[in-house]
């Protein structure tokens, strides 16, 4: 905010061009990012092949996504629900990636709560990635975009 302001640049501008260009790059940027949390899976289990490691990969990811967008919708009901939309997608998260974990990664308790575990914690690190990279680079391109006002 004190950035567009003393660059006299139009408040109402800025945001549009920010939440333009946000929507044209998550999506890539968190494709992006893929690569890296199929990585950490398949490192779990030693001679599992690349693309079952992408399949289980994208199941509690999905998941996520599906809750996600549940919670969304119910939020034009009820708005307090967005308060406790990150624990519920986590929680949803969680208990898919543990099944998954469950079904070919593990067979112990520990291993089955330390994997999914490791599998949540770098998922939501790299989708944090993913949305902090989309906002800098969206707010420095809206900033380059907007004119100052005279």
């Amino acid at each position: 905010g004190d950035a567009v302001r003393e660059g006299r640049r139009d408040m109402d501008a800025v945001r549009a061009a920010i939440s333009t260009m946000a929507a044209l790059l998550y999506v890539p940027i968190e494709a992006l990012l893929v690569l890296p949390g199929v990585i950490a899976l398949k490192s779990m289990r030693k001679g599992i092949n690349f693309l079952r490691s992408t399949q289980c990969y994208f199941i509690p990811v999905t998941a996520g996504a599906v809750s996600s967008t549940l919670v969304l919708i119910a939020s034009s009901v009820w708005p307090d629900i967005l308060k406790w939309a990150f624990p519920i997608n986590t929680g949803i998260f969680v208990l898919i990636a543990a099944q998954v974990v469950h079904a070919g990664f593990s067979s112990g308790i520990a291993g089955l709560i330390g994997k999914t575990v490791l599998l949540t914690a770098v998922v939501t690190a790299l989708s944090m990635l993913a949305r902090m990279l989309t906002l800098v680079i969206s707010i420095f391109w809206a900033l380059a975009q907007v004119p100052p006002v005279s």
